[in-house]
């Protein structure tokens, strides 16, 4: 056997080798997709938060669910947490009103408020409901927004 045939041997690696080793490289390149996909989202997300700080109120309700208000123009936009998830702001003029908002609904697990704007001393007023394993609990809330 001359040196270039075992040098071009040596290099050569079994199939089953090479199976294996596509095997484990296919989930980290996946795992490597998923983080590289979610790093702008994040950042954007935690940068709203810093920014918009300063006018939100929440209160906590029942086993994690939160209540928040945010002041936005002539107006609020009401949500609500459940966890890290929030779900869609509802948007409530100042002179008063009510509505269904904050509806999250994650995995067997569901939280919905409802509330009202009243005008003197201003605060959102309402309850929540919120069902885990089909365990259902509702609280009553107020929310000072001044």
């Amino acid at each position: 056997m001359s040196v270039t045939q075992i040098s071009a041997t040596t290099r050569q690696s079994h199939p089953a080798t090479q199976t294996k080793q596509l095997r484990v490289r296919r989930p980290l390149q996946i795992v490597t997709a998923i983080i590289v996909a979610s790093v702008p989202f994040l950042g954007i997300t935690s940068m709203n938060n810093v920014t918009n700080a300063a006018s939100v109120k929440c209160v906590k309700t029942i086993k994690g669910v939160s209540v928040c208000a945010e002041s936005k123009g002539q107006g609020y936009e009401i949500y609500s947490k459940l966890g890290p998830i929030t779900s869609q702001k509802q948007y409530v003029g100042k002179d008063g009103g009510c509505a269904t908002f904050g509806t999250v609904d994650v995995a067997g697990t569901r939280a919905q408020a409802k509330g009202c704007l009243k005008i003197n001393p201003v605060r959102m007023e309402g309850k929540v409901e919120a069902c885990f394993l089909k365990k259902c609990k509702s609280d009553d809330f107020s929310l000072n927004l001044q």
